[in-house]
């Protein structure tokens, strides 16, 4: 679903479902969601407006089905009126706890990995002494007594990257995921280079 901020008018995709509303005729409500970057074709998620509801009215138009804002309601309204019409929905889970599942379901996954150098991975590791090289922290000892840290491609190998000294720094665990989720990865990357670049320009003299 997505929406045209300025002529408040939603697009949604053609299928069995949304068919089914549109005969039944029934009042459509949505989730007021920012993207990251709107020309992705695989849209992330910035932000989410979730303390209102659109409104929407639905029309089969050629190949789409349009949907209209007319009007907004707050979340929490819309669950007190149709808290017994909801009991059974999807979007009254959201205010429930999930119960879990006490034996996890099970897929097979297929994929290509690269294969890292394991000799550049000991050297990294080594060449950090026992602390993350962006911000000096040692974290919790393994049992050997040596620190943890994580080797981390400063360029992803599948970005066209180097598995070479130059390209790889070891990192405390919140250092490694914040260079892959955090909205910081970027200057994280330029901050990155210029360390090991400090690091191995100090090791050649």
């Amino acid at each position: 679903m997505k929406m045209n901020l300025i002529k408040q008018m939603v697009t949604v995709i053609k299928n069995e479902f949304w068919i089914y509303v549109l005969k039944k005729n029934y009042t459509a409500y949505g989730l007021l969601a920012k993207a990251v970057n709107p020309k992705e074709s695989t849209r992330r998620i910035e932000s989410i407006k979730e303390d209102y509801l659109l409104k929407l009215n639905l029309k089969e138009i050629g190949n789409e089905i349009i949907g209209k804002k007319v009007g907004e309601i707050s979340f929490l309204n819309f669950i007190s009126i149709n808290k017994k019409r909801l009991s059974d929905d999807g979007l009254f889970d959201l205010l429930s706890p999930p119960s879990g599942k006490e034996i996890p379901d099970r897929a097979i996954k297929k994929g290509i990995s690269f294969k890292r150098d394991a000799k550049v991975r000991a050297y990294v590791l080594n060449r950090a002494n026992g602390a993350c090289e962006c911000c000096g922290v040692a974290p919790f000892e393994l049992e050997g007594g040596e620190s943890y840290l994580e080797s981390h491609p400063i360029i992803a190998l599948a970005s066209e990257g180097k598995d070479t000294l130059q390209n790889v720094i070891a990192l405390c665990p919140n250092h490694h995921r914040e260079a892959h989720y955090g909205k910081k990865a970027e200057s994280l990357e330029t901050e990155f280079i210029e360390i090991v670049k400090k690091k191995m320009t100090f090791k050649n003299q």
